[in-house]
């Protein structure tokens, strides 16, 4: 049932937050866009630095996902699988509406050079009309910009995916990278859990995770299919946790849709009486040989030694890390290119 706004008469419990939202004193100190070609070109540039900044740092989000697994792994409480669940899903939909949010600035990048192209080769804003900017967010009923050059064909992202799922011309699965995330995952009765992904193209990237038996760990599904239902690419994985001592050793076996075994990964992470511990990963090949391997122990003085190996057990790279400190002054930072376009487009300074 939809919430009276009180113009019927009703109360509206959620006034206060109604006011805040839909408040426009923000807008009072803001100063007018009033840009020229070469101007939203550089706005379209600043754009683009703030997506792939975005794009750059998402993966230091990854332990959120990470955590939660790792807390609550093997033969926990039901409480502890409940909060699992909650994070998981709750990390599922932080990462979808950061990809969202970085589909978003590339369009709005996209949208702005659009609008610098129909006007590029006129007398300024002189034949200016809200219609280019209708047509650069892909507006069906906005005419074309009389200045727009011949190469911009005017094709939508929505476009062209509908006219690829229409003729069924994907055979290859696309790179994970390519996917985004479709809604929440799926969770079943049987505490399986099901993710979805769409891909260029129509295809789309099933993920079934299922817990084995015990709670020792789990077995995960992944199928590709194309726009049409068939299948590009099948493959398993099963992952493990063993504890033995102070060690816990987590082993994943990945097989193909025939169940051919084609590579895996080996952690084990021993823990030292003096507080500190080494974690060992191995990336195994299909006869489970490692064909590489990192071991990083965290020193009880806060120092840590990371050695990365080839398969032949030759040492590739040594790092070494040093006691946590103060770090450095904020004075002393240099400049961020994202600080910068972020600055640029608060003063939108493009040419005003």
């Amino acid at each position: 049932m939809a919430e009276d706004d009180g113009s019927t008469g009703g109360t509206n419990p959620y006034q206060q937050e109604t006011n805040q939202n839909t408040r426009t004193d923000w807008l009072a100190d803001q100063k007018p866009v009033d840009v020229d070609p070469d101007g939203l070109v550089d706005y379209g540039k600043n754009m683009v630095t703030i997506q792939e900044n975005l794009q750059g740092h998402s993966g230091r989000l990854s332990q959120l996902g990470q955590l939660p697994q790792s807390a609550w792994d093997g033969n926990a409480l039901p409480e502890g699988t409940y909060i699992r669940g909650q994070l998981t899903l709750n990390y599922g939909e932080f990462q979808q509406y950061l990809t969202y949010l970085g589909v978003a600035l590339t369009n709005i990048g996209m949208a702005a050079q659009t609008v610098a192209d129909a006007y590029a080769n006129t007398d300024g804003w002189s034949a200016a009309s809200l219609d280019a900017v209708r047509f650069a967010f892909g507006d069906t009923d906005a005419p074309r910009p009389a200045g727009l050059p011949p190469f911009v064909s005017g094709k939508t992202w929505w476009d062209q995916y509908f006219e690829t799922v229409s003729s069924g011309q994907t055979s290859t699965a696309p790179t994970p990278e390519q996917f985004v995330d479709q809604g929440k995952p799926q969770v079943a009765p049987d505490g399986s859990i099901t993710y979805t992904a769409l891909g260029p193209g129509g295809v789309v990237r099933t993920m079934v995770q299922r817990p084995l038996p015990g709670g020792t760990g789990t077995v995960t599904v992944t199928t590709t299919a194309d726009a049409t239902g068939k299948v590009l690419d099948s493959s398993t994985t099963r992952t493990s946790t063993i504890v033995t001592g102070n060690s816990t050793v987590v082993t994943t076996t990945t097989t193909d849709a025939e169940g051919r075994r084609t590579g895996g990964s080996r952690e084990t992470t021993s823990y030292a009486a003096d507080g500190g511990r080494t974690v060992t990963s191995e990336q195994l090949d299909a006869t489970e040989q490692p064909t590489s391997k990192k071991v990083d122990e965290h020193h009880a003085d806060g120092t840590r030694t990371v050695t990365t190996t080839d398969g032949r057990g030759t040492v590739t790279q040594e790092l070494h890390v040093g006691q946590d400190t103060e770090g450095v002054d904020p004075s002393e930072l240099t400049d961020s290119p994202t600080k910068q376009a972020l600055d640029e487009i608060k003063r939108h300074d493009y040419g005003i």
